[in-house]
């Protein structure tokens, strides 16, 4: 798509998931184990965004697109850490998009040239797969969380969103899912939002 996202059509189910791998960047205050959100936050994504797609290898046996964007973003937290920096950096994007022939998959490996700081850059999945729980692998088993948000009330503290995984999350409504497969990242949220979307 023209915006940095791919849509992903399941011959075998019919299916078609679109705006995968979209970006979601907002402030953060918090340190490394915990993530807080400046009181005055303000969020960015880049479904309004314009990339630039190259077609790099057009084989019998694969597919790759390259898909480069430059995005602005703030710079830092603001000076009373209650919000983000007015003043804004471009942050260099570009994902390799690879379909290889035979593959139940598509690979995305992206690279981000990062030159602001305390913000939370998360990559969402809309999934539009209504489910109850999302499924992660954890140190010995797969873990099974529910994806509707707690109730609030019951804590001193907000519970965190995001959970941890190892090597993979999915979600399935017994008949259809989708699983993210990914390397590096350890963690994941499953929104409970109309796509119930996979972020990393």
């Amino acid at each position: 798509n023209h915006n940095d996202t791919i849509s992903v059509h399941d011959k075998k189910s019919g299916k078609v998931f679109d705006n995968l791998g979209k970006l979601k960047d907002s402030g953060e205050i918090g340190n490394p184990r915990q993530h807080v959100a400046p009181e005055i936050d303000e969020t960015f994504t880049t479904l309004g965004e314009k990339a630039d797609v190259t077609l790099l290898v057009n084989g019998e046996f694969e597919t790759t697109y390259k898909i480069t964007m430059r995005w602005e973003l703030p710079e830092k937290r603001a000076f009373d850490e209650k919000s983000r920096s007015e003043h804004k950096l471009p942050v260099d994007i570009e994902s390799l998009v690879t379909l290889r022939k035979g593959a139940r998959f598509v690979e995305i490996e992206t690279t981000i040239n990062n030159r602001c700081e305390d913000h939370y850059l998360q990559v969402g999945f809309p999934t539009g797969i209504k489910a109850t729980h999302a499924d992660s692998q954890g140190q010995f088993d797969v873990v099974s969380r529910p994806i509707a948000a707690p109730d609030y009330s019951l804590y001193d503290e907000p519970p965190m969103t995001e959970h941890p995984m190892n090597s993979f999350v999915d979600l399935s409504d017994g008949k259809h899912g989708v699983a993210l497969l990914n390397t590096g990242l350890k963690a994941y949220e499953a929104a409970d939002d109309e796509d119930n979307t996979l972020y990393l």
